[in-house]
């Protein structure tokens, strides 16, 4: 197989993706695009498509087992199948910044994938991945929160530090 080599140029802008790492199934999320140039200045009008994708969100049960080998396990992931569950083309502001919101789906834990595409007036383009899962109970289940304190008893008076987090 032939293939040639070409001299690396660094882009000359950049995409940020900004939206939670982790939401609840049936959450909407608030995605922001901002297409900027490395010295910080923003570029309107800018063609930004985003293709979204989702799979099942890997859980306890699903996790890979560390006393398999771990090249088994890789290629036991390859055939995990991504859905796409939406496309949508966007033009930036004149602050360089376009947004979209996304219904995640309530009825399973899904692992969400953030694909953009952005390209200027000059038609150079530059892409960005990202993502964020969607776990936690779905609609209809119990949750739970553990809640952990910093030590076993207070004094009146003094501040309890307290931190929550889900099982």
């Amino acid at each position: 197989e032939v293939f040639r080599v070409e001299a690396y140029r660094k882009p000359e802008f950049e995409v940020v993706l900004d939206h939670p790492r982790h939401v609840r199934p049936g959450d909407v999320v608030d995605l922001d695009v901002r297409v900027r140039y490395y010295t910080g200045d923003p570029i309107a009008n800018a063609e930004v498509s985003l293709r979204i994708t989702a799979a099942p969100a890997p859980t306890a049960a699903t996790a890979p087992d560390p006393t398999r080998d771990w090249y088994y396990e890789v290629a036991s992931k390859v055939g995990e199948s991504w859905l796409e569950v939406e496309s949508r083309s966007l033009v930036t502001d004149d602050s360089g910044r376009a947004s979209c919101r996304l219904l995640t789906d309530p009825r399973a834990r899904l692992r969400y994938s953030i694909y953009a595409r952005a390209k200027e007036s000059t038609e150079r383009v530059v892409r960005r991945e990202s993502g964020f899962d969607a776990t936690g109970p779905t609609a209809g289940e119990e949750s739970s929160v553990l809640v952990e304190c910093d030590r076993p008893t207070y004094f009146p008076g003094e501040t309890a530090r307290l931190s929550f987090r889900a099982p």
